[in-house]
């Protein structure tokens, strides 16, 4: 059996390489997770934000008055 292969193989990696072997298998497992999950009908549903146009018009408004510029300037 495959598994049992690959069990093998694994039992001749020295111990401080393994947490590499690890990690590409956790990620591997990772990315057959996503690609199982289903995708949203409707794109807006996961992201409602999507082709929102965001802008700031003086974003500072009247938090700072005019005269409490003059302290930049100095």
């Amino acid at each position: 059996m495959l598994i049992q292969k690959i069990i093998q193989e694994l039992q001749d990696i020295p111990e401080e390489r393994l947490a590499e072997i690890y990690h590409l298998i956790h990620d591997f497992c990772l990315g057959l997770d996503k690609e199982r999950l289903p995708i949203a009908a409707n794109p807006l549903q996961t992201f409602p934000l999507a082709g929102m146009v965001l802008q700031y018009d003086d974003p500072f408004g009247s938090a700072t008055a005019p005269e409490d510029g003059d302290v930049l300037r100095r």
